[in-house]
């Protein structure tokens, strides 16, 4: 397994997956294999150079990615772990190539695709888990991985056949790529975007569709076409084209679901993220207003577990507990066994009782 990066985060000890090239002659400046020390690094310094390639191994992608990595650390060493550590690392290289003038190779991503779809179909619990994980800094990243758990997660719900699934996770994965087209001072803007700014966020689909037209012109339209209408509305109030209805295709209206649930329950630099029974009730207002589809935000909320059994949790009357399990169709008011006294409470018939925050283990 390998992981693109730039000079910035190269550093000694780092092994070569690929040749180091300059952007311009393409010449090879190290070879495959190469184990980085200071020397190298001053010989490239200044250098203009091709996206460099690390092999990974222990420490390297911490390295690299940062907080990224973070959601492995709750996870024990399973086979859920490794697929999403593959799903990580090869969204990150697509997302890095994606900033050059260069073809993607989208082979890996079809091989991701199939082990987010396994996951997804064998343990909806580690989907909820993974997703609740997030990272300020590389928002667009795993916003696009938890989209495509999310999305997947939906269309199993709705008992979808394999190849829609395929379609979906691709789409959920790509839904937000034309944001690397988008300056990063609109993206982490502290506040609210003004008319202009507005404009520019509102052309990452236009962007991303052509990203992709440019880079993966065999890539299936019905991929294209999420990636290009994920922020349309069924009552035609969306952009970029103001679509409707059922002009709106069953992948875009699914996505879109999972956009808006996993954009509300993450931190951005503007606002502090929802915890999940406050993003179902905002899934249920934003479908009373027609902007999304109702059917599949219910389909969403009856399968969804929100709040998987282990969860830690606090409450507002100052308790502490873990979550023990739900009743069907209240997913937002879980059972719950207290942390101090080990009685169990079930917030379905405590009206006053609400879940405060979510308690991640350090």
């Amino acid at each position: 397994m390998y992981i693109a990066t730039q000079f910035s985060k190269l550093q000694k000890g780092m092994k070569l997956s690929k040749p180091i090239r300059t952007s311009v002659s393409y010449s090879v400046l190290l070879a495959e294999g190469t184990v980085i020390n200071e020397k190298h690094l001053n010989y490239l310094y200044n250098k203009s150079l091709d996206t460099i390639y690390i092999k990974v191994e222990d420490g390297t992608l911490k390295k690299v990615l940062g907080d990224e990595i973070k959601v492995l650390d709750a996870l024990p060493d399973c086979r859920t772990k490794e697929a999403y550590l593959d799903i990580l690392c090869t969204m990150h290289n697509i997302f890095t190539i994606g900033r050059e003038d260069k073809e993607i190779d989208f082979k890996p991503v079809d091989d991701v695709v199939k082990k987010l779809i396994t996951e997804v179909t064998i343990s909806e619990d580690m989907v909820m888990q993974l997703t609740s994980f997030r990272s300020y800094h590389e928002y667009t990243l795993t916003h696009s991985i938890n989209v495509a758990l999310l999305a997947v997660f939906l269309g199993h719900v709705l008992k979808l056949p394999m190849s829609l699934l395929r379609i979906i996770a691709y789409g959920g994965l790509l839904h937000d790529i034309g944001k690397l087209r988008v300056p990063a001072e609109i993206l982490n803007k502290p506040g609210p975007l003004n008319e202009e700014e507005l404009v520019v966020i509102r052309m990452h689909p236009i962007y991303g569709y052509e990203m992709m037209k440019e880079k993966a012109p065999k890539l299936d339209e019905r991929f294209l076409d999420i990636i290009l209408h994920h922020h349309e509305k069924t009552d035609g109030s969306g952009y970029p084209e103001g679509i409707s209805g059922e002009d709106l295709s069953l992948p875009a209206r699914i996505v879109a679901v999972a956009d808006v649930y996993d954009a509300l329950s993450s931190t951005r630099s503007y606002r502090q993220r929802m915890l999940p029974h406050e993003s179902i009730e905002y899934l249920f207002v934003d479908a009373c207003r027609k902007h999304l589809d109702e059917d599949m935000v219910k389909a969403f909320i009856h399968g969804v577990t929100i709040y998987p059994a282990g969860t830690k949790v606090e409450l507002t009357n100052g308790q502490r507990g873990s979550v023990i399990g739900f009743q069907e169709f209240f997913p937002m008011r879980p059972t719950i066994r207290l942390e101090d006294t080990s009685e169990i409470i079930n917030l379905l018939y405590m009206p006053n009782v609400l879940i405060k925050n979510i308690i991640h283990q350090s």
